[in-house]
């Protein structure tokens, strides 16, 4: 999975979250069960494409965040 595709399934669940959300605030409870209907189903995929992954490269990826996060804390302490 592209870090592009990424970004793009985050944002894509981020949205379908806030139309859940947006929906159950109006009592529109048809529509948010067909936008969880969909949540999940791009869950899913999001899931399914992580599997993908290369463990090694999990394991990079990990060990970058935790320098970052490392970095961050000694510039903002």
């Amino acid at each position: 999975m592209s870090y592009k595709v990424g970004i793009g399934l985050a944002s894509e669940l981020d949205r379908s979250a806030e139309k859940i959300s947006k929906a159950i605030s109006a009592g529109n409870l048809d529509e948010a069960r067909k936008e969880i209907a969909y949540y999940r189903k791009m869950l899913s995929s999001v899931t399914e494409e992580l599997a993908k992954v290369p463990e090694p490269l999990t394991i990079q990826i990990m060990m970058l965040e935790e320098k970052l996060e490392e970095q961050h804390n000694k510039a903002n302490p």
